[in-house]
């Protein structure tokens, strides 16, 4: 019996297993997992290092096979969208680093138009107006002409998901983009992209280690652990417990009065 999906919702997830084969045998790194993103909402994926988090977002974004289950984006199965109908429904923002740092921000913003230049990659006018909305978006119009290479570590970043930005998809999936960023600026980042959401719309799911920033700033959490993963609102996630055993209790504690990790002194 084949699985009926949503239509209107960017991403849905249905008994997803992620994780790697190795030697034939299945390496699940969490149970299934079963969530739906709504349109216009920001999303924190978060979790121990080595949960999957990376994993998911490569297997949300087709680039690594899951195990078993089905994503959806719009209502397709991923599998069914062509590349470039893929490269229109989401845009991915990996950790690894660029090809080319010579590039100028401009120009690095303007790859993300690929899906929909001629076969010169000539811009249109079109290409062109979403260039600058997402360089205006990220804060970026003043720096737009310098080489990547000059960039913060910072403005970089913002850089990337200008790129991303620009490529106008409904979902944009981020791993870690706040990684190497000072506490200002992981704000500033974050705040940028919950922006995004509301005044464009779009969906977006990022991985993080940044729970307390997370928990005051996303619409939606999803907690992965290799025993029970949880999805939901910061608040019902605070109620259930669910980040109580995020972490090992002998170093730290989740305070659930003030919704935050504290030491143990």
């Amino acid at each position: 019996m084949k699985t009926i999906s949503n239509h209107s919702y960017p991403l849905e997830v249905k008994a997803l297993e992620i994780g790697y084969q190795v030697k034939g045998n299945k390496r699940s790194l969490t149970p299934p997992l079963n969530f739906t993103l709504p349109p216009g909402s920001l999303s924190a994926l978060v979790g121990i290092n080595g949960s999957g988090k990376s994993t998911l977002l490569r297997t949300l974004s087709g680039m690594h096979p899951a195990l078993s289950g089905e994503v959806f984006l719009k209502g397709i199965p991923i599998q069914e969208l062509a590349p470039t109908h893929r490269a229109r429904s989401l845009s991915v923002v990996l950790t690894e680093p660029l090809a080319s740092k010579n590039l100028t921000v401009y120009e690095l913003v303007a790859l993300g138009r690929h899906p929909y230049t001629n076969w010169i990659g000539q811009l249109s006018t079109e290409d062109r107006t979403r260039v600058a909305y997402a360089l205006e978006q990220m804060e970026l119009d003043s720096i737009k002409q310098q080489a990547c290479h000059t960039l913060s570590d910072g403005q970089l970043q913002r850089a990337l998901i200008a790129r991303a930005l620009s490529q106008d998809t409904a979902l944009m999936l981020l791993d870690e983009p706040t990684t190497h960023l000072d506490l200002y600026h992981k704000v500033k980042i974050l705040k940028l992209l919950k922006e995004v959401t509301r005044m464009a719309g779009k969906t977006i799911l990022f991985s993080t280690h940044e729970i307390d920033l997370a928990i005051q700033l996303c619409d939606h959490i999803l907690i992965l652990s290799p025993e029970l993963s949880q999805f939901g609102s910061p608040c019902n996630l605070i109620e259930s417990g669910g980040f109580d055993a995020l972490f090992p209790g002998d170093t730290i504690h989740f305070d659930r009065t003030h919704g935050m990790f504290k030491v143990n002194k």
